[in-house]
Formats: C-alpha cells, sequence, structure tokens
C-alpha cells in the first residue's frame, strides 16, 4: 500500500523516532510520505491519492487526522503512541505495542467511525471523542494550568483524587432522546469512545461505530468508586474502575451549571448550552489485524 503518515514525533515522550516509524513501514512491503503533525501542509497532501492515511501519535492527531479525512473514501488508521490513547484503545489497538499492527495493515477491516456533531453558541463542530462537562474538563484545565509541559503520573492522579474529592454536585439540565434524565451530578460526560481523560474507562463498552452516543452521569454515590480508582492508578498499577449507569442515544441536550466547565474533544469551551447528535458524519478507518 501506499501510505500518508502524520507522525507527532513528541507524542509519548517522544519514544518512536522516524527512522524506526520509516523501517518498519518499509519492511512491511509498503511505500510512504511522511509529515511532521506540525507541517500544515499535510492536510491538502493526504487527499492525493494514497491506500491508508496513518496518525502515528495521541488522541490530538488521532483528532486532527480523522477530521481532515471525515466523509472520504481513504481509511485511516492510527499508531498510538500518546500517553492515554483513548481512540485507539476503543478500537483494540495494541498500545504497548504499536507498530505491532503495521504488518496487518493489509488485512485489516475498515469501519464506519461516527464522528457526531456538537452544536454551541451558533456553530456546528464534528468531534471524535466526545463532551467531557464538569469533573474531567476541569482535571484538564488544572492540568494544563498546573503542570504546562505535562504532569507526571503522580501528579495527575494526585489532581484527579483532589478534584473528585472536592468537586461538588451541581444540578444538570439533561435530555437523551427527548427523555428527561436531568439530576445533581458532579459532572456529564457525553461519549463517542469507551476511554475517556486519562484512559479512564468511563462508558465501559463504548463504540464509535454504533450510531449511539454514551451519556456518563456522575452521581454523588460515584465519588467512593472513582477515588478508589484514582488512588490505584496513582500507585502506577492496572486498576478496574466499577461500572458507571451510562444512557444510550443519538440525541443530546444539556444545559450545565453556572461556572462549570465543558470540553468538547479536549477544547474548553465558554458555554452552558450545547446540543450533541450522531448524524451522517463518520470517518472509515481501518481496525487491526494481529496475527496469532
Amino acid at each position: 500500500m501506499h501510505v500518508a503518515l502524520v507522525h507527532n514525533p513528541d507524542a509519548g515522550g517522544g519514544d518512536l523516532d522516524h527512522e524506526e516509524l520509516h523501517s518498519r513501514i518499509t519492511e512491511a512491503g509498503h511505500t510512504f510520505d511522511s509529515w511532521s503533525s506540525a507541517d500544515p501542509e499535510w492536510r491538502g497532501a493526504i487527499r492525493g491519492g494514497y491506500d491508508l492515511i496513518v496518525a502515528a501519535g495521541g488522541d490530538g492527531t488521532v483528532h486532527e487526522v480523522f477530521l481532515a479525512g471525515a466523509n472520504g473514501s481513504t481509511p485511516m488508521t492510527i499508531l498510538p503512541v500518546g500517553t492515554a490513547n483513548n481512540v485507539a484503545r476503543t478500537l483494540g489497538f495494541d498500545t504497548d505495542e504499536p507498530t505491532n499492527v503495521i504488518a496487518g495493515w493489509s488485512r485489516g477491516a475498515v469501519v464506519n467511525y461516527d464522528l457526531p456533531t456538537a452544536r454551541v453558541n451558533g456553530a456546528s463542530k464534528l468531534m471524535v471523542e466526545g463532551v467531557a462537562g464538569g469533573l474531567l474538563a476541569r482535571l484538564l484545565q488544572q492540568s494544563d494550568a498546573r503542570h504546562p509541559n505535562g504532569p507526571t503520573n503522580e501528579e495527575l492522579w494526585t489532581l484527579f483524587l483532589e478534584l473528585v474529592d472536592e468537586e461538588a454536585p451541581a444540578e444538570w439540565e439533561i435530555r437523551v432522546d427527548g427523555r428527561d434524565r436531568s439530576r445533581s451530578a458532579h459532572g456529564v460526560h457525553i461519549l463517542n469512545i469507551s476511554h475517556a481523560g486519562a484512559a479512564i474507562p468511563l462508558a465501559g463498552s463504548g463504540s464509535p461505530f454504533d450510531g449511539y452516543l454514551e451519556i456518563v452521569i456522575i452521581k454523588p454515590a460515584d465519588r467512593d468508586p472513582l477515588l478508589r480508582y484514582g488512588r490505584a492508578r496513582q500507585r502506577g498499577g492496572s486498576a478496574d474502575l466499577d461500572p458507571l449507569n451510562v444512557i444510550s442515544g443519538r440525541h443530546v441536550e444539556v444545559v450545565a451549571p453556572p461556572r462549570a466547565l465543558v470540553a468538547i474533544d479536549d477544547d474548553l469551551i465558554t458555554a452552558r448550552q450545547l446540543i450533541v447528535d450522531v448524524g451522517s458524519d463518520s470517518a472509515p478507518v481501518l481496525r487491526p489485524h494481529y496475527a496469532s
């Protein structure tokens, strides 16, 4: 295959360099053209007759590539070399040895990855991951403010525990497919995928190709399970999160409480009211095939 490679060399601490990545692609029998994700020319160049478009980086790089290739015919895939890799985790990619997927590109299966629309402040925006309202939006804001060069694992989960402990529940107005789901909550997360934030499995079996959103309302009763989960992650070990209440729907309307933070795909926005829909927009995505 002839591959368009968009690589963020700084993702995940820069552990995967250009030469190693290029070598692995060539060894698998593919030809390629490569751009840094910081080079604006890649957006136009990837439309030029490639068999596959590859986002090599974290979720930020995946967002950019998937949206650039939205509703096109050329499949896209991921080399998950970021920190959270939420999209890749949802799709079943090996996030420990990401380059293992290269040998299976020719045998992968293409799926239509839903790209829901968020309508806010009179504008519409396609999104890849989803909306964070409350807890995880505040985690994003505070992490950037306190650790501009990126937090360590301990710093991140110390902050998470602090916010879970301090974030007071507030009244969220929520309607899912016309049904009133309003309640007092620490946060409301409208997800297109299963993981959010720092690879937190908020939505369990959430899928981006089933035509539905997963709405996670973090209730006061969820505080203790989240604290247990955060302490385990703070110690650097694996952890299971007790299942949270997840509602599936295609049309979600939210009015956030005053002073609540809201983020769309990790971009903080200044708005309290938004509408999220699953429509016909999608991205053709190649899921991995791993040799047994």
